[in-house]
């Protein structure tokens, strides 16, 4: 990391030493100026090379020391190394000059010295894998960050990255698929190099990520590896998919007032006038039963509006005890309810009773008085499922959207505001053929507030 202070010119100092050594040593035997062959004394000359070349092995020693405190646990091995191979024969000629020994050791010191260094820059691929200048790359930008060698190795990550995966330290020196091996569909994005926004289930729930990558290189353009930069964007999602349903229920609300409203408007003003032209009051009898009908209507309409919105701050709820609730609320006659279903949730209460409400009321409508009504858990959610004639094949497409159904009687919007409930939850339905006939409604990506047991 001090590349930029070894100049030329310091180079050019440094070596002044060096070289004056060399000639004094060639030289020894005839003036004996270094060390006395006689005696065995060191001169002056001598104790000032050894002061040197100590201060030079200190100063390089304590760099790499204070490089592998301040490196992750990818490094230390490697530093520990290079640290071996230059202390060892600084230490062996240390004892020789100052301490108990006679022999000089430096020849083997040496030895392992190469080894160290040898295992340091090419069995622990030292040389392959650069440190990145972390304050720039990871703890300066406001995302989190994952930073990764040219084999996909984690380098380093912030604290953002940290809090997001929720883990106390980083996965330094670990492989991408090992570190994230939960997260496949982001591992997958990350190795493409794919700028993406990938779905996620967090400790913290259901998230959807921004994914940015880039490559690392150093100041000579050189390439050290990537980073990937992940931004929590699921509220953006969440105003775009809210902004989206709330056009699609102008869209829907249109048609309903456009179509839906104008039938029993028609036999209404029709009617009207049959009585004022006739003066038989009998003609007033469907009146009567087109103002319900657009009553219905409009109640109705004005439930789907309402179930758009977003559920923000969901309560823990019981969900065999909304369940039971909601059946109460429903002319049920002698159907029968079976629960399977002592689980807690996240939820709105309110509006997870009326999606109860709509769906035993679906199943009496269309299974009839002795239907069998079942509430079953999933890992991933929950289900809701009747033994009645189940969901004709042309319907079961379209069936969440307003207005279809295949009851003589009712607005067909029922299901429509399941749908809307189990969207602003943020979870999914899907209308499916029970396994013994009858329909079947799943609702997926619930976040359990319990483990089943």
């Amino acid at each position: 990391g001090r590349g930029a202070l070894v100049t030329g010119r310091l180079l050019a100092v440094l070596l002044v030493e060096p070289a004056v050594v060399l000639a004094l040593a060639f030289t020894n035997p005839w003036h004996g100026w270094f060390w006395a062959h006689a005696t065995g004394e060191v001169s002056t000359a001598f104790w000032a090379h050894t002061a040197y070349s100590y201060t030079i092995l200190a100063v390089a020693t304590l760099l790499l020391v204070r490089t592998a405190l301040r490196t992750r646990r990818l490094f230390v091995v490697q530093f520990a190394a290079l640290i071996v191979g230059v202390v060892t024969p600084w230490l062996a000629n240390a004892l020789l000059l100052f301490g108990p020994l006679e022999t000089d050791f430096t020849a083997v010191a040496f030895t392992i010295s190469g080894l160290s260094l040898a295992v340091a820059t090419r069995r622990l691929g030292f040389m392959e894998v650069v440190p990145v200048a972390r304050e720039t790359l990871v703890e300066a930008i406001d995302a989190a960050v994952l930073v990764l060698d040219e084999d996909d190795r984690v380098l380093d990550c912030n604290e953002a990255c940290l809090e997001l995966f929720d883990v106390e330290a980083a996965p330094v020196g670990v492989p991408l698929r090992d570190a994230l091996e939960a997260y496949p569909e982001l591992v997958a994005a990350i190795e493409d190099g794919r700028n993406a926004t990938v779905a996620v289930t967090l400790p913290v729930g259901r998230r959807y990520l921004e994914l940015s990558t880039a490559p690392v290189t150093d100041e000579h353009g050189r390439r050290l590896g990537r980073q990937a930069i992940l931004r929590d964007v699921t509220a953006q999602k969440r105003r775009e998919r809210n902004l989206q349903r709330q056009n699609e229920q102008l869209d829907q609300f249109a048609s309903i007032l456009s179509h839906d409203l104008r039938n029993p408007l028609n036999v209404a003003a029709a009617r009207v006038q049959l009585a004022i032209d006739t003066g038989d009051l009998a003609h007033l009898e469907p009146v009567k039963d087109a103002h319900h009908r657009m009553e219905s209507l409009l109640e109705d309409t004005l439930a789907l509006a309402r179930q758009g919105a977003t559920v923000d701050d969901p309560d823990a709820v019981a969900l065999e005890s909304v369940a039971r609730d909601a059946w109460s609320h429903v002319e049920t006659a002698d159907a029968e309810l079976f629960l399977d279903a002592d689980r807690r949730l996240g939820a709105d209460w309110s509006r997870l009773c009326q999606l109860f409400e709509n769906l035993f009321r679906n199943a009496v409508e269309h299974g009839g008085e002795a239907v069998r009504v079942t509430v079953t858990t999933t890992p991933e959610g929950f289900v809701v499922a009747d033994n009645g004639p189940g969901i004709d094949a042309d319907v079961r497409e379209n069936l969440f959207q307003p207005g279809v159904t295949a009851a003589t009687e009712g607005t067909g919007l029922g299901l429509a505001i399941v749908r809307q409930i189990v969207l602003a939850h943020g979870w999914e339905i899907h209308a499916a053929e029970g396994r013994g006939g009858g329909a079947r409604f799943e609702i997926t990506g619930v976040e359990w507030l319990d483990d089943g047991e």
